[in-house]
């Protein structure tokens, strides 16, 4: 239970942080979902065009060798930017698919649950944020924003009119 102001102000700051501290979290595992995301598409291509670049390879005449990798040049540009890539991640180059696949799997099932533990947080606070513009409001003393004061009823005796009766008929 809140029993003073200021407990509540210490309580709402700490949901904000919790949450700024999930959504940073959040965002770290999306980069590394990114960077594994890269990783398979990496290996597919190097495991793929392998054959293709090795056939390339092999091809001893520089005419037959030109016109083939004007017809691959699509496969043999992947698999050597894949070649590229491994080169500059050796720490990802020894895993394989399956590896990739099951740490991205975890990743995200990480992501889901912090993001339901944020979603709550975020619920708590929008319930604090209601509660501190109606504290905002009683200790002002001013009127509500969204009332202006040419739109409050006037309530003097002078200006109210009876309610007619049910059967009585009008004149």
């Amino acid at each position: 239970n809140i029993t003073s102001v200021d407990e509540f102000n210490t309580r709402f700051r700490e949901a904000e942080a919790e949450v700024n501290r999930l959504n940073t979290q959040s965002e770290g595992m999306a980069k590394r979902i990114r960077a594994l995301e890269t990783a398979l598409l990496h290996k597919h291509n190097l495991e793929n065009y392998k054959p293709l670049f090795e056939k390339y390879s092999s091809i001893f005449f520089p005419a037959r060798k030109e016109r083939f990798e004007r017809e691959h040049i699509r496969e043999l540009d992947s698999y050597r930017l894949a070649v590229r890539y491994f080169k500059a991640n050796p720490d990802k180059a020894g895993l394989s698919t399956k590896e990739l696949i099951s740490r991205k799997k975890k990743l995200q099932t990480e992501i889901a649950g912090s993001s339901d533990e944020s979603k709550a947080i975020s619920d708590r606070i929008r319930h604090f944020e209601q509660i501190s513009y109606w504290l905002s409001q009683a200790t002002a003393k001013k009127p509500l924003p969204h009332i202006r004061e040419s739109e409050v009823p006037d309530r003097s005796p002078e200006k109210i009119t009876p309610k007619k009766k049910r059967n009585e008929p009008s004149l």
